[in-house]
């Protein structure tokens, strides 16, 4: 992306033409701007020596990643230059893990009006909201409600700052210009006590609201969208499980819109999954994979697993033998009760886990699952932290000479396990990928890095192809094509020992260019 020394976001958000110390003579004169500034005249590379020294003088990541938010604030072209230019340090600032922070403590620190907000309170007033912030330069909106913001849940109306996130690595990653993006967040209350208590909470201050006044206010809003623009994506952003597969599967043929957490999330896993089974030089109909959480997510994974099923000749009923799903009630079972409609197309009959020892058949663990199952991959999307136990990864590792375990819930704090564990519970045979960043690790003087499965190697890409190409709908396809572009483009295709299953976040960029050149060469 070509970056110049002016400001590029919409004008609400602050100085639209500030250029700080960076603004020439003339321009000093023109805007009369000679005694608002010192007399010396920097060009870029000059301030983003003073944006690292700044940076570096902060003792700790959450003094950081608010300077960082205070730089994009002022001044965005220099705050997308430097995190370009800084990718790795600056990545976990603006997102995962610390856009966590920022969502929680959003009221406490809210200083500038940075995205847009629609209350239910205001509905009357959607229309309106919509027709003046979204026009013909709109081509891309991320969208949030709040309700279950990576693991951390419901944050209302401070679910702002995810949507906030994902612009910025559409533009730092994608290249795509960030006048043409717009953060937004659907406040239709919260059901977080801790927010309806605290007395400067900005949202809302409501339980939320009813499914058929919920959804109603959605159509109202979808309607509005539609109405102002024909030619933009909408990204759907942490939505609960209840919500989720119904907005998705409602508005992804009214326009060209996609959940990030169902489909972005599968995509990057089964780039992961397929690099693993490179690795261990086996195919998807050997492996029985075990999934702790069976949400949203979960089952975004499993729906794209059954298309790459299909287009390797792999029976649906074989992947469905092979695959076993576990929530907080335990293995999800004809026992069951209260199960969604999608979950409920992969339960185990009782009859074919009827020898099996268990103290509870209503609620069997997941130490059970992996007794007598012995999975070959075991996948988390729980936000349980250390819900994969020594027990459980040991039992795993006893049967299984390169067990394959990701950990992948969000934000740190939140993972099934930490990759040290890991790594000494299975002698550093564990092929790992993890949700979060972790440092690398050091095991008996090697060194071993820890793959993220980052959804930002593929959303970027996907969405700078889908505007690319002008598509009306976004299918599930797009995604498969995104894991398997990723998946070529993986250390593990050059060096098949290599240390990362997946592209290292320097190179997403290109990565995305490639992701969007395949999606437009399809069909």
């Amino acid at each position: 992306m070509a970056l110049k020394n002016t400001l590029t976001f919409p004008s609400s958000h602050g100085n639209k033409f500030n250029k700080s110390t960076a603004f020439t003579k003339e321009e000093r004169i023109k805007f009369k701007l000679l005694d608002k500034l010192p007399f010396a005249i920097e060009n870029t590379k000059q301030q983003l020596c003073r944006i690292h020294l700044q940076l570096n003088s902060l003792s700790n990541a959450d003094e950081k990643s608010k300077f960082l938010m205070e730089l994009y604030y002022h001044n965005q072209s220099l705050f997308y230059a430097f995190a370009v230019a800084n990718l790795r340090e600056v990545m976990p600032l603006i997102y995962t893990p610390q856009v966590a922070k920022r969502c929680s403590s959003f009221s406490e620190e809210f200083k500038y009006p940075l995205g847009t907000y629609i209350a239910y309170p205001d509905r009357h007033h959607l229309a309106t909201i919509v027709a003046n912030v979204v026009n013909k330069n709109i081509k891309l909106i991320v969208v949030t409600d709040g309700e279950r913001v990576l693991g951390i849940g419901d944050q209302g109306v401070g679910g702002i700052h995810i949507a906030l996130g994902k612009l910025m690595l559409y533009t730092i990653l994608g290249g795509i210009d960030p006048n043409t993006t717009l953060a937004l967040v659907l406040d239709v209350g919260t059901n977080n006590n801790t927010l309806l208590t605290n007395p400067i909470y900005l949202g809302w201050r409501h339980r939320r609201i009813s499914d058929k006044k919920y959804y109603q206010f959605i159509d109202q809003f979808v309607a509005a969208l539609k109405k102002s623009s024909s030619s933009m994506v909408l990204h759907w952003e942490d939505f609960s499980r209840d919500h989720a597969w119904t907005l998705l599967n409602r508005y992804q043929r009214q326009l060209p819109s996609f959940n990030d957490d169902i489909q972005g999330t599968a995509a990057v896993t089964l780039a992961a999954i397929l690099a693993a089974m490179k690795l261990t030089k086996s195919t998807l109909g050997q492996h029985r994979i075990v999934i702790l959480g069976a949400g949203s997510t979960a089952l975004g994974l499993v729906k794209l697993l059954l298309l790459y099923a299909k287009k390797i000749a792999l029976e649906e009923k074989e992947f469905k033998q092979n695959l076993w799903l576990v929530d907080k009630e335990g293995l999800l079972t004809d026992r069951l009760k209260n199960l969604t409609e999608l979950q409920g197309r992969y339960i185990k009959k009782s009859s074919t886990i009827s020898s099996w020892k268990i103290k509870n058949p209503k609620n069997i663990t997941l130490e059970e699952v992996i007794k007598y199952v012995k999975p070959t991959i075991l996948i988390g999307f729980s936000t349980a932290p250390h819900s994969f136990t020594k027990t459980v990864v040991r039992t795993m590792a006893k049967y299984v000479s390169r067990p394959i375990i990701f950990p992948l819930s969000n934000p740190s704090d939140r993972a099934e396990a930490h990759p040290r564990d890991l790594v000494q519970w299975t002698k550093a045979k564990a092929i790992i990928a993890t949700g979060s960043p972790f440092a690398p690790l050091n095991y008996r003087g090697k060194k071993i890095e820890i793959t993220q499965c980052n959804n930002a190697l593929v959303f970027p890409g996907v969405i700078k192809g889908i505007l690319a190409k002008g598509a009306s709908t976004i299918e599930d396809e797009v995604f498969l094509t995104a894991a398997l572009t990723l998946f070529k483009l993986t250390p593990m295709q050059k060096k098949n020992l290599a240390p990362l299953l997946l592209p290292a976040l320097e190179k997403i960029p290109a990565v995305s260019k490639i992701i969007a050149k395949n999606i437009c060469l399809k069909n």
